[in-house]
């Protein structure tokens, strides 16, 4: 099983949607109940959502682990938002490097604040902020500006030099921010990071 979305040591040159694909293993049985569908890398179809989009809900009724699924997924969103305006015009990577490091570690920061709140959750809230992030995130697909994500990392993993290589792996680890949401996830995908950010 391939722990990262994308391959670390070469980017694939196309993503077809890179949405979620850090919340999503293939077979993978976790611990505290928390099932997940799919593959590593592999992202919702759009248009194609969970069980939890039928159920109609409004920002006043919503229960606490579905508030907090929409906050990372608005998390999420914000980050690739602010990603992008850097990397228009496709400046030169070695402009780029430190501040896109800088930005994904603050967002790393803010999934690992939701992800303690998602932690103290029982089982089946867990499941229910997970499933409603997914949601939310497969909404996202058509938006003007995850299409510009796509098209920038595309740029940048076209480059045959091993720095651009690097950079768009670095650019490729946004798309898994929301596994820092989601303990388990994290620890199944990248148990090096979870140690780091002493998530046990």
């Amino acid at each position: 099983m391939s722990r990262p979305a994308l391959d670390r040591k070469r980017p694939r040159r196309r993503v077809s949607a890179l949405i979620a694909g850090s919340l999503l293993l293939a077979g993978l049985s976790l611990p505290a109940g928390l099932v997940l569908a799919g593959c590593a890398g592999e992202l919702p179809v759009p248009g194609k959502t969970s069980s939890t989009a039928a159920v109609a809900t409004t920002a006043t009724t919503e229960t606490q682990p579905l508030q907090l699924g929409k906050q990372v997924a608005a998390t999420w969103s914000e980050a690739i938002q602010k990603l992008v305006p850097l990397l228009e015009g496709t400046p030169p990577v070695a402009s780029l490097q430190t501040p896109v490091a800088s930005l994904k570690e603050d967002y790393v920061q803010k999934m690992v604040a939701l992800g303690r709140q998602i932690a103290a959750l029982d089982e089946s809230q867990r499941q229910a902020a997970y499933d409603r992030t997914t949601d939310v995130l497969d909404s996202t697909a058509n938006s003007d500006w995850f299409k510009s994500y796509v098209r920038l990392y595309d740029q940048y993993a076209a480059g045959t030099d091993q720095t651009s290589q690097d950079f768009a792996v670095l650019l490729s680890t946004f798309n898994t921010l929301t596994q820092y949401a989601f303990f388990d996830v994290l620890k199944a995908q990248d148990p090096v990071e979870a140690q780091r950010l002493g998530i046990e």
